[in-house]
């Protein structure tokens, strides 16, 4: 009598553990199917993302680039040429001499036209 009910209780066990792992891998499955479907959509929003509009906003707060150069004259023309082509709003170079003991400086005067301005700090 008592092997009867430890069998039937071991059954009953069984049978719910098989039910609740099918139940759960199709739960699974649902919440994988959705996910895939967000990703989609998600990828598609990006695809049509107004980039253009949304660079020339007046919202879009205005950015510092800072460009450290040491020893860089061969360089430092073709660098800072690449950063002010940037498409951005409002945006401002701001070129770190730190103390180059070749002709960097002498070559941002020149390409650049650049001129002494003294103001207070």
């Amino acid at each position: 009598m008592l092997k009867d009910a430890v069998l039937a209780i071991l059954a009953g066990f069984s049978q719910f553990s098989l039910y609740y792992l099918i139940f759960m891998n199709v739960v699974n499955s649902l919440l994988l199917v959705l996910a895939l479907r967000g990703i989609r959509r998600y990828r598609e929003n990006l695809r049509s993302w107004p980039y253009k509009k949304m660079i020339s906003s007046v919202y879009v707060p205005p950015v510092s680039i800072l460009v450290p150069s040491y020893n860089e004259a061969k360089t430092i023309v073709d660098n800072i040429e690449s950063l002010l082509a940037i498409e951005y709003s409002q945006f401002e170079v701001v070129v770190i001499n730190d103390g180059s003991k070749d002709d960097t400086m002498k070559t941002l005067i020149r390409a650049f036209d650049l001129k002494k301005l003294d103001s207070p700090y």
